[in-house]
């Protein structure tokens, strides 16, 4: 059976009260999809890029692109 893939946002930002803001604000808004956050622009990288600590596409999926 197909299963179908959830939607990843992935966001940049060192401040956790914002993370959690943003957590907050999309679930009102109902979205259902994963939510990554990253420390600065060069952990973002490594997520991208697959470097680092995100070698494994498993646990650092692609984030979506509308």
């Amino acid at each position: 059976m197909y299963e179908e893939e959830r939607s990843v946002i992935l966001m940049a930002d060192d401040d956790t009260e914002d993370c959690e803001l943003t957590i907050e604000a999309l679930r009102e808004n109902n979205f259902t999809g994963d939510v990554r956050f990253v420390h600065d622009g060069l952990e973002l990288l490594d997520y991208l890029k697959h470097r680092n600590g995100y070698s494994e596409e498993s646990s650092s999926p692609r984030p979506a692109t509308y």
